[in-house]
């Protein structure tokens, strides 16, 4: 597949609603592309902090802190829509609020594991780690919707598969090539993949995090797999 460009998106730079729309402007310029993009902010650092104060026993107040997750996703994509206006928006706006709301309630349940457990394990952090990333690329894939950009959001595990080394997992790299024709078939028919990245799926089914450098790994097994013309890196 020719022209194809792969676009990483480092979330963390994704701090307020105009950090939202530039990116939506970005991917605006390219016609046939795969976005792949991190948990927006600080999601990440305070996903772990949930994590500790739901093991630590206080699962209340680990439930307070979804919401926070919650409502900062919620508010970037309901101010993005207010300053473009367009038909769709409301649509788009309670599709995405009942999305975020999914990912709020499987959050709490596996909080709920923790808290019961009172201790760390990698597999159950793999777990709630990425849920910052789904949100992302869903939030980002319906903000672009208003913006008339045809996008499509691929959850990655249907992609990325990976041993269970979790913390630091290895992709089976001949999995993820077979399984990215889904996404070639997306851009022929004119959409825009949206994905996280960063994580995966093991052999045991539970999510599992890259390492470190997670997002770098999950655009270049993209790119390889469709042989990509290039991978562009944005913060």
């Amino acid at each position: 597949m020719k022209d194809i460009h792969v676009l990483s998106f480092d979330g963390q730079s994704i701090t307020d609603v105009s950090n939202l729309v530039n990116a939506v402007n970005y991917i605006k310029e390219y016609d046939r592309a795969i976005i792949v993009i991190t948990a927006f902010r600080q999601t990440r650092n305070k996903l772990l902090a949930i994590t500790d104060t739901a093991v630590s026993g206080n699962l209340d107040a680990a439930h307070a802190l979804c919401d926070e997750i919650y409502d900062l996703y919620y508010d970037l994509i309901q101010q993005a829509l207010e300053s473009h206006p367009n038909p769709k928006n409301t649509l788009i706006l309670e599709t995405t609020d009942k999305k975020l709301e999914e990912y709020t309630f499987r959050l709490k349940k596996l909080l709920g594991y923790a808290d019961k457990m009172h201790t760390h394990q990698d597999r159950w952090v793999d777990s709630i780690l990425p849920i910052g990333d789904q949100m992302a690329a869903f939030v980002l894939s319906q903000t672009a919707l208003s913006w008339g950009i045809l996008t499509q959001y691929v959850e990655a595990t249907k992609l990325i598969k990976t041993d269970n080394e979790y913390g630091q997992a290895n992709p089976n790299t001949m999995s993820v090539y077979q399984h990215c024709g889904s996404l070639e078939t997306l851009i022929e028919n004119g959409f825009t993949p949206i994905m996280g990245g960063g994580y995966g799926i093991s052999q045991e089914k539970s999510m599992s995090q890259l390492g470190p450098d997670g997002l770098d790994i999950t655009a270049r097994l993209i790119a390889g797999a469709l042989e990509a013309k290039s991978i562009e890196f944005t913060n």
